[in-house]
């Protein structure tokens, strides 16, 4: 019997909500690791684990992991540190895949795991790239600003991959990590930006297939169909063009489904609409 599994994140730890094919009936485990506050927490399909970003005013900064669905819990912070003692404020996502796990944290980092979260490297600041001169200075490094808020893997590839840098944009690699690309052109900004290929906010970035994507931005919805190289903006018909959820159905590529926000102090969800791209 098939069987659906949803995580979720919260500030007394992660949730396993699960329910049958037919979705109508729920039931809630949790909360897991220990009620650290979760901020990612995604399920690898290759290896059967659920892999948890925590960050814990106490205790720092690890991951956990479940090798049987939260039934049992073990976390490691093995390796996540700067060598040169540059602390961060949390890990705040996570993308598994091609049998290692991507670790996003605050200030700005990549760390990597290839044995199943239990210890860690760092693969790359994004060091040197436009806008590193402000995400590298300490006095913008207050805890929520300025980290990698979202990866997201190639398919096939393992080799390319995306990551958002908070407020600043979102950048592509094709070759693990070593060179990185921006790839922001036709995404707008309300404000003024010091560098022409980056200072955009971007919150949400989720494939469709190996071309095109989908993102919620800071000021609108768009869409990439070549890999993020140029994006068209697809916020008509939305109540307001700002939010942060986002995803992207999948079984059809031209449907995107965002969650509309008052962009104010509140916001509070105004209507959620699908978006046919």
């Amino acid at each position: 019997m098939s069987r659906t599994v949803v995580l979720v994140g919260t500030r007394k730890g992660c949730f396993v909500l699960e329910s049958d094919a037919g979705r109508r009936d729920w039931s809630v485990r949790g909360p897991f690791c220990e009620s650290w506050p979760i901020y990612h927490a995604v399920y690898d399909r290759e290896s059967g684990t659920i892999f948890a970003a925590a960050a814990s005013d106490w205790h720092g900064s690890a991951i956990w992991r479940s090798n049987d669905l939260g039934e049992s819990w073990e976390h490691s912070s093995e390796g996540l540190e700067y060598a040169d003692g540059k602390r961060f404020s949390k890990v705040s996502t996570l993308a598994a895949g091609h049998g290692r796990l991507l670790v996003g944290a605050e200030a700005p980092g990549i760390f990597e795991s290839r044995d199943g979260g239990k210890t860690f490297s760092l693969l790359s600041t994004l060091a040197g790239e436009p806008g590193s001169e402000g995400w590298d200075d300490p006095a913008n490094q207050p805890p929520g600003h300025l980290g990698i808020s979202g990866i997201e893997l190639h398919p096939d590839d393992p080799s390319r991959f995306w990551a958002i840098v908070q407020g600043v944009g979102l950048w592509e690699t094709t070759d693990g990590g070593t060179e990185w690309t921006p790839r922001n052109r036709g995404l707008r900004a309300d404000w003024p930006r010091e560098h022409e290929e980056v200072g955009f906010c971007v919150h949400k970035m989720v494939r469709a297939d190996d071309e095109r994507m989908f993102q919620q931005n800071h000021v609108g919805m768009h869409r990439t169909d070549d890999g993020g190289a140029s994006w068209t903006e697809i916020t008509e018909g939305l109540p307001t063009e700002f939010g942060f959820g986002a995803a992207v159905h999948p079984h059809d590529r031209d449907t995107f489904l965002v969650i509309p926000l008052d962009p104010g102090h509140g916001r509070t969800i105004r209507t959620a609409a699908p978006l046919s791209g």
